[in-house]
């Protein structure tokens, strides 16, 4: 019980801190060094599962890393940025589909992950979702521009100019 109590103040205090600096440290540097850390810490806990070297505390450790990155990255930017990047006349329509789409994927991790652990053991799961972090990382570092102290107009002229550039119909 006191390192769910631990984990979830970590997640607080790093909550609060993303909330605080999302505007003075921008959307970009948070989604993408928080969840390459992410991703690191990730992997070490299957590294050390695979290893069999993951003593509770040790893991609690590496958990914290990722508790306090995962709140201070995606967690909290995403609720940011989200409606910042979607077109005036749509964001009503956007918003609703990501944040289904974000709840959806949640739940369907929260039912197959006891299945995944079972059949292919902590470690696979760790370096699973580490993969899927680095592939997050990869998309936020190539593709998600920032968005601090711009206007929402000035976001969607950049897609809109991007659009072009990439030979779409603007």
């Amino acid at each position: 019980m006191g390192y769910q109590v631990a984990l979830g103040l970590v997640n607080l205090v790093f909550t609060l801190l993303a909330v605080w600096k999302v505007d003075s440290w921008g959307r970009r540097p948070l989604l993408i060094w928080g969840m390459a850390v992410v991703t690191l810490s990730l992997g070490t806990a299957g590294v050390l599962f695979a290893a069999k070297l993951a003593s509770g505390l040790l893991i609690v450790c590496v958990l914290g890393v990722y508790m306090a990155c995962v709140a201070l990255s995606i967690c909290a930017v995403i609720w940011v940025l989200t409606p910042e990047i979607f077109p005036n006349r749509v964001r009503g329509r956007a918003m609703s589909i990501a944040v289904f789409a974000n709840w959806a994927v949640n739940t369907v991790n929260a039912f197959l992950f006891p299945w995944f652990a079972a059949r292919f053991g902590m470690h696979a799961v760790f370096l699973t979702f580490a993969g899927i972090c680095l592939i997050a990382t990869v998309f936020f570092w190539r593709f998600v521009p920032e968005t601090k102290g711009k206007s929402l107009e000035e976001i969607e002229g950049y897609w809109l100019g991007r659009q072009k550039k990439s030979g779409g119909v603007a």
